[in-house]
């Protein structure tokens, strides 16, 4: 059997396109969606593990009334996190959040996008420069036909599927990229660790979203991103206080002597 084609969605990051994820459906209507990232994330401040691969699989369950999401993380050592969110009641009506992202100068470098494959649809969300803004995008899962409104200062790129219909929201921060990205999402249970359940794990199905709390949810997810950047640049301001310069250079990317975007 040949490759199964995918639809990868990418950016124009500083005229190089960038993978941002690829989606791609099975013979059943499941999708596997993957996500590109660097090489180490940061679990927490002093733990920092090497990546060997990240995914998102999107699936029926319950006789086809329900659908489960799961996102996965296997990490070189061997470990694994997995986090998972149950809808139920999803035949006649979908809507979910699958997760948010605010990419990084890091990221955009180790997700430069591999060749082009003829069979797979390429799927752009636009084009911009680093050093004068940063992109953030939210990605959405829901039924066909289901009309929402385009959040303000967002724009819609819909992907229709066999199942499912994936809404991708990108908008622009009118920031310097920093260097590191972030990924941000919503589940209904606790996380598993190593493929073993906690004794306080919790699992819980939840209805879909409704339409009027689409907005709410596209700026939850914003709120979680901006505060995991807000982290990680008063860390960047904490190691310069503690002597550590290392961080200088990015941090002063953040200081222009003129607007980034000027008067007219």
């Amino acid at each position: 059997m040949g490759r199964k084609s995918k639809t990868r969605v990418f950016v124009e990051i500083d005229r190089a396109p960038v993978e941002l994820f690829s989606i791609r459906e099975r013979s059943n209507g499941e999708l596997n969606i993957t996500q590109r990232v660097p090489d180490t994330v940061v679990l927490t401040e002093d733990d920092k593990r090497l990546i060997h691969e990240q995914h998102m699989s999107v699936h029926r369950t319950n006789d086809s009334r329900d659908t489960t999401i799961t996102f996965k993380q296997l990490f070189t050592d061997g470990s694994q996190i997995s986090d998972v969110a149950h809808i139920h009641n999803t035949c006649s009506y979908l809507l979910w959040p699958l997760f948010g992202n605010q990419v990084g100068v890091s990221d955009a470098t180790f997700m430069r996008s591999p060749p082009d494959r003829a069979r797979d649809s390429l799927i752009s969300i636009g084009a911009y420069q680093s050093k004068m803004a940063t992109l953030y995008y939210t990605v959405f899962i829901c039924r066909h036909d289901l009309l929402l409104p385009v959040p303000l200062g967002a724009k819609a790129h819909w992907i229709k599927l066999r199942d499912f219909t994936i809404l991708v929201l990108s908008g622009f921060i009118n920031i310097p990229s920093p260097k590191r990205g972030n990924l941000a999402g919503i589940t209904t249970s606790t996380r598993v660790k190593n493929g073993v359940k906690s004794r306080e794990h919790v699992q819980i199905t939840r209805s879909s979203i409704k339409p009027s709390e689409f907005y709410n949810v596209h700026l939850m997810l914003l709120e979680r991103l901006r505060a995991l950047m807000m982290v990680y640049l008063n860390n960047m301001f904490s190691n310069l206080n503690n002597g550590k310069p290392n961080d200088l250079d990015e941090l002063a990317s953040f200081f222009t002597p003129e607007p980034i975007v000027p008067s007219p």
